[in-house]
């Protein structure tokens, strides 16, 4: 006689199959509550011993991981690489922190394992499925002066064979610092 055995199908994810002997930084709970409002650039600066070379607020943020260029550093989100295809290297101001569940940074040519010549390190993001939790909300806001806010919203549902989740932000900021040249003025079209 002949016994059907059913299929089992076992994925493991390449971050932990490449993980030994490698220094991985990961953020704590307490620390990810903190940066959701932020954008990737901000989250990294005040968090991680990694320099970010950043031109201002909404302008360009580039990382240097142990003395590499920003070209040497993946930026790796659930396993696709975000760097662009032109420049190679990824803009962190333009990636919310709001949209990850989980931030962690691989340090040196180790971290190689991702492709396209990451010898300075590599910025790893993910978003992790979470089965049988059902309908789930998230809202975060920020308020700061000269007029700058955040607001982001996420909404997910989940079963035991189906997760969603869905996350929509608005940031803006007017920006309009006061300034003297002669007399008391603010900035103006600085948004």
């Amino acid at each position: 006689t002949t016994l059907q055995l059913q299929t089992i199908e076992i994925k493991a994810p390449r971050l932990q199959s490449f993980q030994i002997g490698i220094k991985t930084t990961t953020f704590k709970n307490f620390q990810k509550l903190t940066i959701a409002t932020q954008d990737l650039a901000t989250a990294l600066s005040f968090n991680t011993p990694i320099f970010i070379k950043n031109y201002g607020p909404g302008r360009l943020a580039t990382t240097a991981i142990r003395g590499a260029s920003a070209a040497q550093t993946a930026v790796i989100w659930n396993g696709f690489n975000l760097n662009s295809p032109m420049l190679g290297q990824a803009d962190f101001s333009l990636i919310p922190a709001f949209f990850m569940d989980k931030i962690g940074l691989q340090y040196g040519s180790n971290s190689t394992a991702w492709g396209s010549g990451a010898i300075g390190g590599s910025v790893i993001l993910e978003n992790k499925n979470k089965f049988n939790q059902g309908w789930q909300a998230v809202w975060d806001s920020k308020v700061g002066s000269f007029d700058n806010f955040f607001n982001g919203i996420g909404l997910g549902y989940s079963n035991d064979r189906f997760s969603t989740t869905t996350k929509v932000f608005h940031e803006s900021g007017k920006n309009d610092f006061p300034i003297k040249n002669g007399q008391s003025d603010r900035l103006r079209h600085s948004e």
